[in-house]
């Protein structure tokens, strides 16, 4: 009977001990993963720009060096599709989630936000000024690196503005 115990106590220390590794990997300080709830790895100003460059070059379908509404629209309807597949994948119904169409509908605004001199076409040079003023804004600390945290409490403050 003594045994017993003694092999339950060990076999509990191993999955506790076992388990606290796991958690520990999984949240290791790096923020590692996607979206706001699990944390995004921390960004530096050049990691930004880098996404930025990629970003463009992927949407850019025609490869004429202008972003255009369409471009734009296709893109959103893209990214919405992936994040649909997820979601399905995990066993949602993207129907109870009207964010999706909103964020198709918004493309055009991202175009506006992006296009500084109103021609209704973003160059390279125009997106990656309205993406790094988006990256200083959000380096709370001015550091040159976004961490989760500063994602967090910006994601945050546009969340109560918006009343929700």
């Amino acid at each position: 009977m003594r045994f017993k115990h003694l092999a339950l106590a060990m076999m509990v220390s191993i999955l506790t001990i076992g388990g606290g590794a796991a958690i520990a990997a999984m949240n290791d300080g790096t923020d590692q993963g996607r979206g706001m709830r699990k944390g995004l790895p921390a960004q530096t100003k050049a990691q930004a720009q880098e996404r930025v460059e990629a970003y463009f070059a992927r949407v850019d379908a025609n490869r004429d060096g202008f972003l255009t509404a369409d471009e734009y629209a296709k893109e959103s309807e893209r990214r919405a599709e992936k994040r649909m597949a997820r979601m399905k994948a995990r066993g949602i119904d993207p129907a109870t989630r009207p964010g999706l169409q909103k964020f198709q509908a918004n493309s055009g605004k991202r175009l506006d936000r992006s296009d500084a001199n109103g021609d209704g076409k973003v160059t390279r040079a125009e997106l990656m000024t309205s993406a790094m003023a988006r990256f200083e804004k959000n380096d709370a600390n001015g550091d040159g690196t976004v961490t989760a945290e500063e994602r967090r409490a910006k994601w945050q403050g546009r969340k109560r503005n918006r009343g929700a």
